[in-house]
């Protein structure tokens, strides 16, 4: 699954860490872009437990908000 966000990636860097540390067993991954001068972040979240998945997106949603 991935969430497109407009925020920099370093300034997201701390929190998308924090998730990775609770999901261990999950593959994440960031990817940076510039679109009409703005910055943004697409985060990549993988696994093959598709709840787990659901479950750390469902996290990282919310921690954006």
């Amino acid at each position: 699954q991935s969430l497109r966000v407009t925020r920099g990636e370093g300034e997201i860097a701390g929190l998308f860490g924090a998730l990775a540390a609770e999901f261990p067993d999950l593959s994440m991954g960031s990817y940076p872009f510039q679109q009409n001068g703005a910055l943004g972040t697409n985060l990549v979240i993988r696994g093959s437990d598709a709840a787990r998945v659901n479950e750390a997106m469902t996290k990282l949603a919310a921690r954006l908000a």
